[in-house]
């Protein structure tokens, strides 16, 4: 399993989002801030137990192709829409 950082691509494994993707924001010990560009707004990510989260491999910065590195905190919600339309394509085409 991949290491969890910022940038980091997620599935929920619990909760009313069980097997949904986002991206992490930020995090602390024991719990990540996710966004998923919809619901959950960079603005205002959701807090979730970082048990309930699986990583996966690669990050957001792999699928937004105009990304430049170490600016989080330019960070939009068209981005992170954009990336995880483009990773839902891809575990489907897996």
């Amino acid at each position: 399993m991949a290491e969890l950082k910022i940038g980091s691509v997620v599935r929920s494994k619990a909760g009313n989002d069980k097997d949904k993707l986002y991206v992490v924001i930020k995090f602390d010990d024991k719990f990540a801030y996710i966004s998923d560009g919809v619901k959950y707004t960079v603005a205002k990510p959701s807090k979730k137990n970082v048990k309930h989260l699986a990583v996966l491999n690669g990050d957001y910065r792999d699928n937004v192709p105009f990304y430049y590195e170490g600016i989080y905190d330019r960070l939009t919600d068209e981005d992170i829409r954009r990336a995880l339309k483009y990773r839902s394509g891809k575990e489907k085409n897996v």
